[in-house]
């Protein structure tokens, strides 16, 4: 599949599970494709290399320390995204 850049621009992506796998390809080809992406994870190091790997802050991207299972987590990971963006467009 093919995806062309830019696609995406001007669009806000969640990404759970970001720092591994699937979710760290679809942070990958969300990036690639002109979204700001809001990784999300619990292993720092995962996500700190993804969140380098596509440009960090100075691309708009969000790095976040959360955990799924946890529901207090998500609540304040959520808060942090939306002091940071107006709009959320994808989630993952």
């Amino acid at each position: 599949m093919r995806i062309a850049r830019e696609t995406l621009a001007g669009k806000t992506a969640l990404v759970t599970g970001a720092g591994s796998g699937i979710g760290r390809a679809s942070a990958k080809l969300l990036a690639y494709s002109g979204a700001k992406v809001a990784l999300v994870g619990r292993s720092g190091e995962e996500l700190a290399q993804v969140y380098q790997d596509i440009g960090g802050e100075e691309a708009g991207h969000l790095m976040l320390l959360a955990d799924v299972r946890d529901e207090v987590a998500m609540r304040g990971m959520f808060q942090q995204l939306t002091v940071t963006w107006e709009q959320l467009d994808i989630v993952l």
